[in-house]
């Protein structure tokens, strides 16, 4: 068999396969040509020719290639036997840069208010108040330590008191109420959050409660544990299977229930208590109670968490902060959204729910805040950073001033109810927040303004009385008003500050004008009391 190949000649055939082969030679030229414009603009710029220049997040390559590099050439690997384990170099941190020291690294990764904080504060000639805050950046967590030191065994027995929700009603389990209303209420100078209740049933109150000796609620539980302070002061800590009667007969005055104790005798408590609570190891927010030995202080843990400053805590970490303070016992209470602290009238932690959760009781400690304030801690620190003080001998100056005037208005005003005091030039970022709304008042607020110099602080001296008529925030509530404080210079000259407020019905906001410097200076004139008229 034979294959004979004929060629033929058809124009209008070869004149579209002329054309076709035209069009594919145009488009791959342009192709080409547009491939070596991207070579030579590549081959001109300055980005992604080599590790530095591409980005992973907000590093480069380059730099974390490199700090994992520096990272892995400081570990010992199987050092403990644990194929696991690793022992790291503790200078070099989680970018690779090596410190010195462990204490240089952790001067520059842990906030550290060194000159401000503890701080310790004399409340009423019974207790003092000491607060530490620590906060790590590497972990992330954040807490306060909030120590309570009664002066004698007579100031003991009074020093730690419950309070209830909606007190004025009187005892319901399912009353709820937020803490810094609970703890104006009570005129607490300390409160904390405390007992937990049934947030998927019926919301009812959980355990046995006693206050100042009555018997609120009488429920047991087998599983947990109730927290008592008896008519000594002395806190322990009973099984929820114990009576209201049980607890009576040894003593007990004031109880809360939520959980279990975390610390007995100075150590952390054992497995079979520990199992009782299926989060124990898990990172949360904690509010933590305890008592130490020999001196029957009373310590608070507050543990912010669930959020990327700080994640919480174990309760076995927990334990151990508070065995390093040589406490005797510690008692886990409601944490998580319902972690909060209060003192003087401020929350020093920030809530994980992002606002205050209504609780249904508090524990706290009295204090006489009809007559002595302290600044906020973070208001304080603010002050601080302007002077040449340590915010220590500020703290110590405004106790004396506070004091001063305390002596000298005590008998004028024994018949006012005193609503807030403090020292305050009301900026923007400032509020005052009296214990008595406006509309609750006979008539209203009286606001007292005094000299304040940068170099001593407020003065006792050139008070000036602004009043607000209650009826003012129904009117105009959250509007600007202007207060008028005139200030004597010389005996032949006189100025006048103007102080703008936003007045609502159950506080003052301030306004960044209020702190300018300029003539006239309005930093001359602080608020120091709110006063019901």
């Amino acid at each position: 068999m034979s294959v004979k190949l004929v060629k033929t000649h058809d124009p209008t055939k070869n004149a579209k396969f002329l054309a076709e082969l035209d069009f594919n030679a145009k488009t791959t030229e342009q192709y080409l040509n547009q491939l070596q414009k991207e070579l030579n603009s590549h081959a001109k710029s300055k980005q992604a020719h080599n590790a530095r220049d591409i980005l992973y997040e907000s590093d480069s390559v380059y730099e974390r290639l490199n700090s994992t590099i520096k990272r892995i050439n400081n570990l010992i690997l199987n050092a403990s036997g644990d194929s696991n384990a690793e022992v790291v170099d503790m200078r070099l941190d989680a970018r690779g840069k090596l410190y010195d020291t462990v204490g240089e690294r952790a001067n520059e990764e842990q906030l550290k208010w060194e000159e401000t904080l503890p701080i310790t504060l004399d409340k009423d000639d019974k207790y003092t108040v000491s607060v530490e805050h620590f906060f790590s950046e590497v972990e992330p967590l954040e807490y306060w330590i909030t120590t309570i030191t009664p002066k004698d065994s007579e100031a003991l027995k009074s020093l730690v008191r419950k309070g209830i929700a909606h007190a004025d009603e009187g005892f319901n389990t399912l009353s709820k109420q937020t803490i810094d209303e609970m703890t104006d209420y009570y005129r607490g100078a300390i409160a904390i959050n405390a007992s937990g209740w049934n947030s998927t049933t019926d919301l009812k109150m959980r355990g046995v409660h006693i206050k100042d000796g009555e018997i609120l609620q009488n429920e047991s539980h087998p599983t947990q544990y109730t927290l008592g302070i008896d008519k000594n002061g002395i806190m322990n800590v009973y099984e929820g299977t114990m009576t209201a009667q049980q607890l009576l007969a040894k003593g007990v005055v004031n109880t809360w229930f939520f959980s279990i104790p975390i610390v007995l005798d100075g150590a952390e408590v054992n497995d079979s208590i520990r199992s009782r609570v299926s989060s124990y190891n898990d990172l949360n927010p904690r509010q933590v109670i305890g008592q130490r030995y020999n001196s029957n202080e009373i310590l608070i843990l507050t543990v912010d968490g669930r959020s990327s400053r700080s994640a919480g805590a174990t309760l076995t970490r927990c334990a151990q902060i508070l065995i390093n303070k040589n406490c005797r016992v510690a008692y886990n209470l409601d944490g998580g959204g319902s972690t909060q602290t209060v003192i003087d009238g401020e929350v020093i932690n920030t809530p994980s729910d992002g606002k205050l959760r209504p609780v249904p009781d508090i524990l706290y400690i009295e204090g006489n805040r009809n007559y002595q304030s302290y600044l906020p801690v973070q208001q304080a620190v603010e002050d601080a950073k302007g002077g040449s003080r340590t915010l220590k001998d500020r703290i110590a100056r405004l106790d004396r001033q506070s004091k001063e005037l305390t002596n000298d208005l005590r008998i004028e005003l024994k018949t006012s109810d005193i609503l807030w005091s403090g020292v305050m030039f009301m900026n923007g970022s400032q509020t005052a927040k009296p214990t008595k709304k406006l509309s609750d008042c006979n008539n209203g607020w009286l606001l007292i303004w005094s000299d304040y110099n940068a170099g001593t602080g407020a003065g006792n001296y050139d008070y000036v009385i602004s009043p607000i008529p209650k009826k003012l925030a129904e009117l105009h509530s959250g509007g600007h008003t202007l207060f008028s404080v005139p200030r004597n210079i010389t005996d032949t000259s006189d100025i006048t500050i103007v102080k703008l407020l936003s007045v609502y019905n159950d506080r003052l906001v301030g306004d960044d004008r209020n702190s300018l410097s300029v003539a006239p200076n309005r930093r001359d004139v602080v608020l120091r009391y709110i006063i019901s008229f």
